[in-house]
């Protein structure tokens, strides 16, 4: 009797297990599909072994009895340790990616962080490149976004900035890159035809923010974002080439009004900034 209820209850017990695995698993889970199967032979060695305890009484020496006792036996424990040796292997697993996630991303908006940033771009040029396709940069800054943290408290801060994370990846594709150089600066990496659709696509999103309101306790908080665009679309053109033409393009949008969009192309471009560089070479400094 001892022997099916021990039986019953490592029955029920693994069974839970294999649901587990076979519920909290995505269909291409291979492993994880594996784990649960798995664990239902456990399961089913372990009810074998409680109708062949509630038939004969259990011998003193399994190895000298009834030999389906023995596999009965024998059988679900070496199953039931192989099983516990591929959980703890699925979850050193997600420990693994967990890991990596904290490494890869910004932990307030869950977008890939600087550091990984650089080495996924420099990624996608070379492979646009190799290709001659023409790839773009968006330099996104949030205006006076100071003045909604001393405003409306550094909360609505965070909300601003995962809502706005949250509206900008919505429109990127499964190949674009898109990440948080710091504050209230963002990076988008994108695959393009031409670098007037690389204009055309920033200013759609800079049209989706300025139209966008933020809730925060009652509250509601509008912003507006400055991108300058930069594109790589004939000789091969590095990441740090990229981030500097986009930085110029995005001084001139925030120097001529904010809240709209500068092409590091765009003739203006290239006046302001030339008299940026006259300015100081002459011992001059920008305000």
């Amino acid at each position: 009797m001892h022997l099916f209820v021990h039986s019953v209850l490592m029955t029920l017990c693994t069974l839970a297990i294999a649901i587990e695995f076979w519920s909290g698993s995505a269909a291409d889970d291979k492993f994880k599909r594996g784990s649960a199967l798995l664990f239902t032979l456990v399961s089913v060695f372990h009810g074998l072994r409680g109708v062949i305890g509630l038939s004969e009484a259990f011998p003193g020496n399994i190895l000298e009895g009834n030999n389906a006792l023995a596999l009965s036996f024998f059988a679900p424990l070496f199953l039931f340790l192989v099983g516990a040796l591929m959980w703890l292997a699925i979850y050193w697993r997600g420990y693994v990616a967990e890991l990596k996630n904290l490494a890869e991303r910004d932990p307030l908006t869950n977008v890939f962080n600087r550091r990984s940033l650089i080495g996924l771009a420099e990624k996608l040029i070379k492979s646009r490149h190799a290709k001659g396709n023409a790839t773009a940069l968006l330099l996104f800054d949030l205006d006076h976004f100071k003045v909604v943290n001393d405003t409306h408290g550094h909360a609505a801060g965070d909300l601003v900035l995962r809502r706005f994370c949250d509206l900008i990846t919505s429109e990127l594709g499964s190949s674009d890159i898109f990440a948080r150089l710091g504050g209230e600066e963002f990076v988008a990496m994108l695959a393009v035809n031409s670098s007037d659709d690389a204009c055309s696509f920033a200013e759609k999103l800079r049209k989706i923010v300025s139209a966008s309101t933020f809730e925060l306790s009652g509250r509601s908080i509008s912003v507006t974002v400055s991108v300058g665009v930069a594109v790589a679309d004939g000789d091969y053109c590095s990441f740090a080439s990229l981030m500097k033409n986009a930085d110029g393009a995005l001084y001139v949008a925030k120097r001529t009004g904010r809240n709209r969009v500068e092409s590091c192309r765009s003739p203006s471009v290239d006046n302001l900034l030339n008299c940026k560089e006259e300015l100081f070479a002459g011992g001059s400094v920008a305000a």
